[in-house]
């Protein structure tokens, strides 16, 4: 059997709400629970997002995944590297959070995956977890703590820079370092690639870092053009980590880099809540 939402549903209120707390208007998108829809996301279906592999979900097929979608203020942006699970549970007593607990933005803890883009239409959110909600259950609920900032988004690009393992390159304030580039190892996956082995073994697997530059910079997208045409070869914006990026695949064709970095000066961080809570749509499949 499957559980699944049939009805979106908003967050009204939540017991032990804190008054000073600022709790976001949120929107259930899409719910499954027991054996997880494969394919691209689809709002009416609760299937997985597209970019599973970079909210810790690739490869699950069975569990409960929540689909959220939380208004973010006017003139406020997400700081994606602040967010934590607090709490995931049902109306049974069940904690689908597992015995590890919250995880952290982009990183799975073992029983529990999250990941929170900003989009223009508010914060994107993908909480996953390899627990089932019980039999008995009739709804769930969740806690997600993440961070704004009120700082104006700004840009910079690199100059063109050897696509080698050690080169480094400022893009304005920000500093990016090369720590790998040679030949991927088809037995692994890059982080958010589809690709099958075959193709892996004839693509270069990149990683850079951002070396601290600035307690307040925060890196919250990455796009890697073609040093030689300045055509982009990849972008990523879902940044679970402030260090840099695990991993992606690259053509070896491209010998030079830019890289074109979109970030804010964070001074000022502001915890913000996203408190949920769904029934459980039942149907046979």
């Amino acid at each position: 059997m499957k559980r699944r939402i049939v009805i979106a549903a908003i967050w009204a209120a939540m017991p032990g709400a804190r008054a000073q707390d600022r709790v976001l208007p949120v929107e259930v998108l899409a719910f499954s629970a027991g054996s997880f829809p494969q394919g691209l996301f689809d709002i009416h279906s609760g299937e997985l997002p597209q970019a599973e592999s970079e909210s810790g979900l690739a490869g699950w097929t069975r569990g409960t995944s929540v689909r959220l979608l939380a208004k973010l203020p006017a003139d406020f942006h997400l700081l994606a590297p602040g967010s934590r699970v607090l709490s995931f549970v049902d109306d049974a007593g069940n904690n689908l959070a597992g015995p590890r607990g919250g995880a952290r933005q982009g990183i799975s803890g073992g029983t529990l995956a999250l990941s929170v883009v900003e989009t223009k239409a508010g914060a994107l959110v993908t909480l996953g977890s390899l627990e089932c909600p019980d039999s008995a259950a009739k709804k769930i609920f969740g806690e997600i703590e993440i961070a704004l900032t009120d700082a104006a988004p700004e840009s910079a690009e690199s100059r063109p820079v050897t696509a080698r393992a050690g080169a480094k390159i400022f893009a304005g304030p920000i500093a990016v370092e090369i720590t790998k580039y040679g030949r991927a190892d088809p037995g692994v996956q890059a982080s958010g690639s589809q690709d099958l082995p075959k193709e892996r073994g004839t693509q270069n697997d990149l990683e850079i870092q951002f070396p601290p530059s600035a307690p307040d910079l925060v890196v919250t997208k990455v796009e890697i053009l073609n040093g030689l045409n300045r055509e982009r070869v990849h972008e990523i914006t879902n940044m679970a980590s402030p260090r840099g990026i695990p991993g992606c695949l690259i053509s070896p064709t491209v010998s030079s880099l830019i890289f074109r970095i979109s970030y804010l000066r964070a001074k000022t961080k502001i915890p913000a809540f996203i408190r949920f809570s769904t029934g459980l749509g039942i149907h046979e499949e």
